[in-house]
């Protein structure tokens, strides 16, 4: 096991035994791996800067702590059908599912059933959905709507994006560019570094608007087929408010 899955599984353990009102010390979960010690510091010290940002976004107190909060100051009615499976993350499901209202395909975002009853993960979930409904830029994925299902699992819809990963497009360029000509191989290359520049420019944009990204990687950046390029999966640190 790498140090972050190690520093990942050691903030499970903190988050679970504080969920359950103790307070565990850091030196001693990180007791066979002293190095840990001032990263996983760290990381709580975010994790309570949500939770503190939780408790004042939108004037909610602590009286209504565990409540789905409204995405982005509005409330959307949204018949979906349809709906398939298309890839599963740490915290949540993605679903395509067909909008029957304006006929068109979308991604829909489901809490993990296992993770829905647990206060300060639904709360994130929630935070998640409304900071990426407040993030207006081309380079980030719109929110359309926020719900709850029947089984009072929270879920939102975003726009589904047709293309591959920035990690796939990686991946093929390496491993074909030995068939390509010197041309065609500084184009698909020119092409990337455009990529990226798009990213930093994303990523520029959501630090100026207070949140930093948790979460930048190549399997977290969509390459529409027609030129666009987007940041998913935005599970932020907040570095200020927005």
């Amino acid at each position: 096991m790498n140090d972050d899955s190690h520093l990942e599984n050691l903030l499970e353990k903190w988050e679970e035994s504080h969920d359950q009102g103790h307070d565990p010390s850091v030196e001693d979960l990180c007791r066979t791996c002293p190095e840990l010690i001032e990263p996983l510091k760290k990381k709580i010290q975010a994790l309570e800067e949500i939770d503190n940002l939780l408790g004042s976004v939108d004037g909610l107190g602590s009286e209504n702590a565990g409540l789905p909060k409204q995405a982005g100051n509005f409330i959307a009615e949204i018949d979906l059908d349809q709906c398939r499976f298309h890839a599963q993350g740490g915290l949540g499901v993605i679903y395509m599912a067909r909008d029957k209202q304006l006929n068109r395909q979308v991604a829909v975002k489901f809490m993990r059933p296992e993770f829905s009853s647990h206060p300060a993960r639904r709360e994130r979930f929630c935070f998640e959905a409304e900071i990426a409904s407040r993030l207006d830029h081309p380079g980030v994925v719109p929110v359309h709507g926020y719900g709850i299902t029947a089984e009072d699992c929270p879920f939102y819809v975003m726009r589904f994006v047709d293309g591959r990963t920035l990690e796939a497009a990686i991946e093929r360029y390496h491993s074909t560019r030995h068939e390509w000509n010197e041309h065609q191989c500084n184009l698909e290359f020119r092409m990337l570094l455009n990529r990226f520049i798009s990213i930093c420019n994303t990523i520029a944009y959501v630090h100026n608007r207070g949140i930093v990204h948790r979460d930048i990687k190549p399997i977290n950046v969509m390459l529409g087929r027609y030129g666009e390029t987007l940041v998913v999966d935005c599970r932020p640190y907040p570095s200020g408010t927005l």
